[in-house]
């Protein structure tokens, strides 16, 4: 190690090269490798930042070099009309992608300023703009933030004051999201243990319970069917659709969206594929739409 302090002209392919030989001595000598493992990865991930930070450089050298990028180009802001066109359009969209799982039609609409809404927030998502638009109609809220892997014992204790046949006015939310472009080996970016909370709450509020689910539509395979789970999807999550799917709790909008999977049965078309997602036929789920 002092050797190479004395070297400061070594680069860090140099290092890392030579740690790894080193760890390896170490390791037919029997002795602990740790140290000189963790010295060979810090220097090989440092050759790769700089790899990285080359090959940016080379690709901006070579725009400027196409005029694409110069000293002198400009850009302008969108002016103020055009933000709020756009923000329009984005509502509307949102709006109209919302759709219903399971005939969740029969738990919507809420009744606003009269039904109290417990809503569970699973996962680190920030669901500020949904919690936020519900409020407008509520004054009644209450927010349970979930980690995925809260134990039923922990939801237990946060549905202590689910309501009973004497009180049809407290309503139960379930909030989980996902990733617009993730893959079905994570689950369309929904954790297993969020999947399980959202269930486990469906079956503690005998399928009372309503689920809004911010993913890729074929995140609902992985929903045990026989639960009858009632949803609202969204298909991907954004301030637009967390209050679009506030504005459809309370029927606020007509809810217009039909699943592109054709989820009626969940008969899904062959071979449709989307950047880095190939779907393939499902089995038949028995979801209602």
């Amino acid at each position: 190690e002092e050797w190479l302090e004395k070297h400061s002209f070594l680069d860090d392919q140099y290092r890392a090269d030579y740690w790894y030989f080193y760890c390896l001595l170490l390791q037919l000598k029997g002795e602990d490798t740790e140290n000189a493992l963790k010295k060979a990865s810090y220097f090989s991930g440092r050759v790769n930042e700089t790899l990285i930070k080359a090959k940016c450089k080379k690709i901006l050298c070579w725009k400027y070099d196409m005029g694409i990028l110069t000293k002198e180009r400009t850009y302008n802001l969108p002016d103020k009309q055009t933000i709020e066109e756009a923000d329009k359009i984005n509502e509307e969209i949102a709006q109209n992608i919302i759709t219903p799982i399971n005939n969740a039609d029969t738990l919507i609409p809420f009744v606003s300023n009269e039904d109290t809404v417990i809503l569970f927030e699973v996962g680190s998502t920030d669901y500020s703009e949904l919690n936020g638009e519900i409020r407008h109609y509520t004054n009644n809220l209450i927010v349970k933030k979930v980690n995925k892997d809260s134990s039923s014992v922990v939801i237990d204790s946060m549905l202590k004051d689910y309501p009973n046949s004497n009180n049809k006015h407290k309503k139960v939310i379930t909030a989980i999201s996902g990733g617009c472009f993730a893959k079905s080996t994570s689950k369309y970016g929904i954790p297993s243990g969020s999947l399980n909370i959202l269930q486990y709450i469906n079956q503690k509020t005998n399928n009372n319970s309503l689920a809004l689910i911010f993913a890729n539509a074929y995140v609902l395979k992985f929903i045990d069917t026989s639960l009858h789970v009632k949803a609202l999807m969204a298909y991907q999550n954004t301030p637009y659709t967390q209050k679009a799917m506030a504005k459809s709790v309370f029927g606020k909008v007509n809810i217009l969206g039909k699943l592109p999977v054709s989820a009626g049965t969940y008969i899904i078309e062959e071979n449709i594929e989307d950047n880095e997602i190939e779907y393939t036929p499902l089995l038949k789920a028995n979801m209602d739409v």
